[in-house]
């Protein structure tokens, strides 16, 4: 694989898990841009080949950068996407690629005018418990999926209110556990089940009131191969002083011939004529993963797997969400 010039604009939560990533990767950022000095230099750390720096521009001037790696709040995402491509450079984005659909299509046709790669980060599409689901379904051990159960909850903890205080402003997050955590969750019923056809989606009354946008959000879903499912999203502390807890995550789908769900942090459940067994799974590092499929392309020239032109349909689904609550109906895509 040739050398890759890299630089991480954002230094924050994201960036400095990517940053890591990175290193076990065997691939040394070139830059650590962020407005915080103190952040910048936290993702440098001792590196003498990083440089820490407030400055954009000026890494984007570089000609030994070939690729910037964008860990931004999401207001700030189609910004220095647009940026980075018109310098030349090839670009991966922390998800949500961008606040819209219509932003993230710029960003997609601009990369394409360009000639350059443009990858969404979503990490969860590289789970391992996610991918084995996908294999074992394809497989055909529940028979044909009819029903599809999806949940995630206490998506934070007061490390990442403190870490993200421009999360709880609409202005700036661009929405609220649709866009925070919903997207991670069309994105993976996607790459298991196959693409959403319908969505209804009910907002109940808001209890995390320091949050700007919604805090639950409860749809149904139509699929394309005729299954049906519901998937929740929802904060279940009541502000941002309460915010405590791991995530919990659930999915379970059922099929003409029995049941496959989650059943831990390393293992699938699956039920049917054959019994009910474990399936263990190895724990993945998904920012590892995703950074080596963004590297892997690189190299090869070909699209990621997450790449902004597949990755834009989760927005557009978050979008139809978003409509379905304004509206009380449910939207068709």
């Amino acid at each position: 694989m040739p050398p890759v010039g890299l630089a991480i604009v954002g230094c924050g939560w994201a960036g400095s898990r990517h940053a890591a990533a990175l290193r076990a990767e065997s691939v040394e950022p070139l830059w650590a841009i962020d407005t915080d000095p103190q952040l910048a230099a936290s993702v440098a750390g001792d590196s003498p080949t990083t440089c820490a720096s407030t400055d954009l521009q000026a890494a984007l001037e570089d000609t030994a950068v070939t690729a910037v790696d964008v860990c931004l709040p999401h207001h700030l995402h189609v910004d220095a996407c647009l940026r980075a491509i018109a310098a030349g450079k090839h670009v991966l984005c922390e998800k949500p690629l961008a606040p819209s659909v219509a932003e993230a299509d710029r960003l997609v046709e601009a990369a394409e005018q360009a000639g350059t790669l443009l990858m969404v980060a979503e990490n969860e599409v590289f789970d391992a418990r996610y991918r084995e689901f996908r294999r074992l379904l394809a497989d055909g051990v529940i028979g044909r999926p009819a029903l599809v159960q999806a949940t995630r909850e206490c998506y934070t903890e007061m490390s990442f209110i403190a870490e993200r205080p421009w999360w709880l402003r609409a202005d700036e997050a661009g929405g609220g556990i649709l866009l925070a955590g919903g997207i991670h969750d069309f994105a993976k019923l996607r790459l298991i089940v196959g693409e959403v056809s319908l969505v209804y989606a009910l907002r109940p009354r808001q209890r995390f009131t320091q949050l700007e946008t919604e805090d639950t959000v409860v749809i149904a879903l139509r699929f394309a191969d005729g299954s049906a499912g519901t998937l929740v999203e929802s904060f279940f502390m009541l502000d941002a002083t309460t915010a405590t807890g791991e995530e919990v995550h659930r999915l379970r789908v059922d099929g003409d011939d029995g049941s496959l769900e989650l059943a831990g942090a390393d293992r699938l459940s699956l039920t049917n004529a054959d019994g009910t067994r474990e399936i263990v799974v190895d724990r993945s590092d998904t920012f590892r993963l995703e950074v080596r499929e963004f590297l892997s392309c690189l190299a090869s020239g070909r699209e990621p797997e997450t790449s902004g032109r597949r990755q834009r349909r989760n927005l557009e689904l978050v979008e139809a969400a978003y409509e379905s609550i304004r509206s009380g109906q449910p939207v068709e895509v």
